[in-house]
């Protein structure tokens, strides 16, 4: 019995794991950064631009504010990392898995979860990358 208890609490251990917070941000990380840098860049620009002559956001009074150039590079590159890094968490979370080696009906469900991840992670890489060339070539507001 205690050898069966042990096998038990080892596979909790486990599972404990491979799911959790990680598991969210390796599966939702790059679409909810894909879509976060969709309102910010496009509401950013939508006012940057909508004068002709200026190119300046947050700008109160006689304040300084940020370029449009800034803020769509900041704006595509941040939820760029943060995809990246979310593809690289479903690869850690893909090999922790396979290390595992037990067929466990909760973990062939993790593992549906971290390849739906990787091509939707993937998916937001490209788009950010489409984004990201969009920007070296054609200047903001232009």
């Amino acid at each position: 019995m205690d050898v069966e208890e042990a096998n038990r609490s080892s596979r909790h251990r486990t599972r404990r794991k491979v799911g959790g917070p990680m598991l969210w941000f390796a599966v939702l990380g790059g679409i909810v950064a894909w879509a976060l840098h969709i309102l910010v860049a496009w509401s950013f620009m939508e006012v940057a631009c909508l004068t002709p002559g200026r190119t300046t956001v947050l700008q109160f009074g006689g304040t300084p504010g940020l370029t449009a150039s800034l803020v769509a590079y900041v704006a595509t590159g941040l939820p760029w990392l943060t995809a990246l890094l979310a593809f690289l968490a479903c690869l850690r979370l893909q090999s922790r898995l396979r290390r595992e080696g037990e067929d466990v009906l909760s973990l062939e469900r993790t593992n549906l979860l971290i390849v739906m991840g990787i091509f939707l992670d993937l998916f937001a890489l490209a788009a950010l990358t489409g984004s990201a060339v969009g920007l070296f070539v054609l200047e903001p507001c232009s």
